[in-house]
Protein backbone atom coordinates (compact mmCIF):
# COMPACT_ATOMS: atom_id res chain seq x y z
CA UNK A 1 0.00 0.00 0.00
CA UNK A 2 1.12 3.34 -1.09
CA UNK A 3 0.13 6.69 0.70
CA UNK A 4 1.38 9.70 -1.04
CA UNK A 5 0.05 13.63 -2.48
CA UNK A 6 1.04 14.69 -5.99
CA UNK A 7 1.30 18.50 -7.39
CA UNK A 8 1.69 18.42 -11.25
CA UNK A 9 2.13 15.08 -11.60
CA UNK A 10 5.34 14.84 -9.47
CA UNK A 11 5.12 13.45 -5.34
CA UNK A 12 5.48 16.06 -2.38
CA UNK A 13 5.61 15.87 0.79
CA UNK A 14 5.34 12.57 2.82
CA UNK A 15 5.26 8.92 1.63
CA UNK A 16 4.40 5.99 3.00
CA UNK A 17 4.60 2.49 2.20
CA UNK A 18 3.20 -0.66 4.58
CA UNK A 19 3.80 -4.31 3.78
CA UNK A 20 0.93 -6.29 3.55
CA UNK A 21 0.54 -7.09 7.23
CA UNK A 22 -0.01 -3.20 7.89
CA UNK A 23 3.01 -2.69 9.07
CA UNK A 24 5.33 0.43 7.70
CA UNK A 25 7.94 -0.41 5.44
CA UNK A 26 8.90 3.22 3.99
CA UNK A 27 8.53 6.90 5.26
CA UNK A 28 10.04 9.25 3.09
CA UNK A 29 10.18 12.99 2.28
CA UNK A 30 9.99 14.64 -1.36
CA UNK A 31 10.13 18.01 -3.09
CA UNK A 32 9.53 18.53 -6.94
CA UNK A 33 9.27 14.77 -7.06
CA UNK A 34 12.79 14.34 -6.03
CA UNK A 35 13.64 12.59 -2.84
CA UNK A 36 14.32 15.48 -0.17
CA UNK A 37 14.89 15.09 3.82
CA UNK A 38 14.66 11.98 6.27
CA UNK A 39 14.33 8.67 5.10
CA UNK A 40 13.57 5.81 7.46
CA UNK A 41 12.95 2.24 6.34
CA UNK A 42 11.05 -0.79 8.77
CA UNK A 43 11.50 -4.53 8.97
CA UNK A 44 8.21 -6.66 8.32
CA UNK A 45 8.23 -7.16 12.56
CA UNK A 46 8.58 -3.55 13.06
CA UNK A 47 12.40 -3.19 13.98
CA UNK A 48 13.97 -0.15 12.24
CA UNK A 49 15.96 -1.12 9.45
CA UNK A 50 17.58 1.99 7.98
CA UNK A 51 17.31 5.57 8.78
CA UNK A 52 19.02 8.55 6.83
CA UNK A 53 18.28 11.50 5.01
CA UNK A 54 18.46 12.47 0.88
CA UNK A 55 19.35 15.99 -0.53
CA UNK A 56 17.77 16.62 -4.19
CA UNK A 57 17.22 12.57 -4.34
CA UNK A 58 21.07 11.22 -3.52
CA UNK A 59 22.12 9.98 -0.34
CA UNK A 60 23.63 12.41 2.31
CA UNK A 61 24.91 12.45 5.63
CA UNK A 62 25.09 9.38 8.21
CA UNK A 63 23.05 6.56 7.59
CA UNK A 64 22.52 3.92 9.89
CA UNK A 65 21.50 0.22 9.17
CA UNK A 66 20.11 -2.05 12.16
CA UNK A 67 19.67 -5.78 11.90
CA UNK A 68 16.17 -7.36 12.88
CA UNK A 69 17.28 -7.86 16.52
CA UNK A 70 17.53 -3.89 16.94
CA UNK A 71 21.82 -4.00 16.55
CA UNK A 72 23.06 -0.97 14.78
CA UNK A 73 25.36 -2.86 12.06
CA UNK A 74 26.48 -0.53 9.86
CA UNK A 75 27.04 2.85 9.42
CA UNK A 76 27.87 4.88 6.34
CA UNK A 77 28.69 8.69 5.71
CA UNK A 78 27.81 10.43 2.33
CA UNK A 79 29.06 13.61 3.11
CA UNK A 80 27.25 17.25 2.63
CA UNK A 81 25.29 17.61 -0.42
CA UNK A 82 27.27 18.09 -3.56
CA UNK A 83 25.45 21.68 -4.45
CA UNK A 84 25.92 22.80 -0.47
CA UNK A 85 27.11 25.98 0.36
CA UNK A 86 28.57 24.56 4.51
Amino acid sequence: MLESQHKDGRIVGRSRYWYANGQIKTEQHYEEGLLQGPYTEWYESGQKSWEGAYHRHEKTGVWKHWDEEGKLIRTEDHGKPKDSDD
